[in-house]
């Protein structure tokens, strides 16, 4: 009997424990690149926002879904790379970005409308069309009072033909023979695909679990309590 006590009270201070250290699953606000003014729309890649947990700091990260459909980032007089944020910037609250890309103020985000801060293309792509950039595209933003919530969608043009976007890359599409197009591709919302209630987490799908969930905990802990009380009942 004692040792069953003793049991039950080890659960119960380890559910009690994990309940009060448990904290929320970790997730990345993602956008969805799925609309353009030369390639039709369909799902070009991904923009995440990783919040770190340093107040004011997020990393950013462009992932085009390669070599199908997009060959890669382009630099044909658009601008590589457009975002807004509600938090002024400048390119000294920018860090780690990908070698080849620079902080531009020399903004041209034609259909997707107009934006407030970009980066280019600049040693990592050819001219045009030739030699895309290949892989993902990252860099760091720090600022005080920065967090994913306040990047911000661009404001509608009259008329309401552009704008409403948070990001835009200008980017190839792939062919055979090299760039079947080239054009901006942007988001106007987080990805919606596979959650309930959005905004998803890393490629659309379910929070990643960093902890035990407090349903699993009690499970864990009933199930150990059962365990005593058998091993009880078969000694009597």
């Amino acid at each position: 009997m004692k040792r069953f006590v003793k049991v039950a009270a080890l659960c119960s201070t380890l559910l009690v424990g994990a309940l009060g250290f448990a904290g929320p699953a970790s997730a990345d606000l993602v956008y969805e690149l799925d609309e353009s003014n030369c390639c039709g729309n369909i799902d070009f890649g991904t923009v995440t926002l990783d919040d770190t947990g340093t107040p004011g700091q997020v990393i950013v990260t462009v992932h085009l879904n390669e070599p199908t459909p997009v060959a890669g980032i382009v630099q044909t007089g658009l601008t590589s790379f457009l975002f807004n944020n509600s938090v002024s910037l400048t390119s000294l609250n920018i860090s780690n970005v990908t070698a080849g890309f620079t902080w531009t103020t020399n903004l041209n985000g034609d259909g997707a409308g107009d934006f407030q801060y970009g980066f280019d293309c600049t040693s990592a792509c050819g001219s045009g069309g030739s030699t895309p950039y290949v892989g993902d595209f990252s860099f760091t933003v720090l600022a005080a009072g920065l967090s994913s919530s306040t990047f911000t969608p661009n404001p509608l043009n009259p008329g309401g033909t552009k704008g409403g976007n948070f990001f835009a890359v200008d980017i190839c599409l792939a062919s055979d023979t090299g760039c079947q197009a080239t054009g901006l591709a942007w988001t106007d919302n987080p990805c919606t695909e596979g959650c309930n209630p959005p905004p998803c987490t890393v490629d659309c799908g379910p929070p990643d679990q960093n902890v035990p969930e407090p349903a699993s905990l009690l499970l864990l802990a009933g199930a150990a309590i059962a365990a005593g009380v058998t091993r009880r009942r078969r000694r009597r």
